[in-house]
This record gives structure tokens, sequence and C-alpha cells, in this order.
């Protein structure tokens, strides 16, 4: 009897704003048990990522003087951002990096921002762990 969390199968919510104003996103594993050669469900570990602690990581990325480090959901929502207000919200302007981070291209450019400001750009989906395929 092995007992173990699945490595091929797990559940990833999109980021979700909390009742306490926090952002998060939720995680399950189920928990096989192989028995006989055969792998039963018995249960999954839930759990939730508080983003604080990814933009911990992202706030704390300089580039250069002016630059920053901002991360997109699948849909193009902004879900990491030096400004926090722009949690969840889309861009107003989807700039030519945007549009080719979501169709799962990687590159740089050079381009006018949001703000109205030419801005030098680089750009990579991440791809994830495993099945994962990242959001």
């Amino acid at each position: 009897m092995d007992t173990k969390t699945g490595n091929k199968s797990y559940y990833l919510q999109d980021v979700v704003k909390e009742d306490d104003g926090s952002f998060t996103i939720d995680i399950a594993v189920p928990i096989m048990l192989t028995q006989e050669g055969k792998k039963v469900f018995i249960g999954a570990i839930l759990g939730d990522v508080h983003l604080k602690h990814i933009w911990e990581i992202t706030d704390g990325i300089k580039i250069g003087t002016t630059g920053e480090v901002m991360l997109y959901n699948r849909s193009g929502a902004i879900i990491a951002d030096h400004y926090k207000e722009k949690i969840l919200t889309y861009p107003k302007i989807v700039v030519p990096s945007v549009q080719a981070l979501m169709r799962g291209e990687s590159g740089d450019t050079i381009e006018v921002s949001e703000m109205g400001t030419e801005t030098i750009t680089a750009y990579t989906p991440l791809i994830g762990h495993g099945e994962y395929k990242g959001l």
C-alpha cells in the first residue's frame, strides 16, 4: 500500500478577492491510495495561496530605477502590480506586449504604456509545473 498525493491532477482556481479584501488562489491536490495496482481517491488537500506572498517577491524585483514586474492571469487581468488597486482589473489599453503574452508568446518591445510613457517591455508566459500550465 502506498499513500501519496496525486502528481498528475490538481486544481487551481484563478485569483479571487476574499471578504477580508485579500487576494488568494485556491489549490486542491488529490490524495490517492495505490492498492493492488489501482489508484483510489481517498481525499484532498486544500489550501489558499495569499497573493501578498507573491507580491513580496515581485515588488522586491528592481529593474533599473523605474522598472517594475507585473503578472497577468490567462484572461489578461492583472494579478501582481506595484499599484495594488490594479489587481483583478484589465489594462485600459491593451498594449502589443500583453496581446502577445495572451497568445503565449515571449519577446520584448518598445511601446507606449497605459500611462502614456515610452517603455521597454519584456514578457514571457509562465509555463507552470507538471500538468499545471500557468494561469
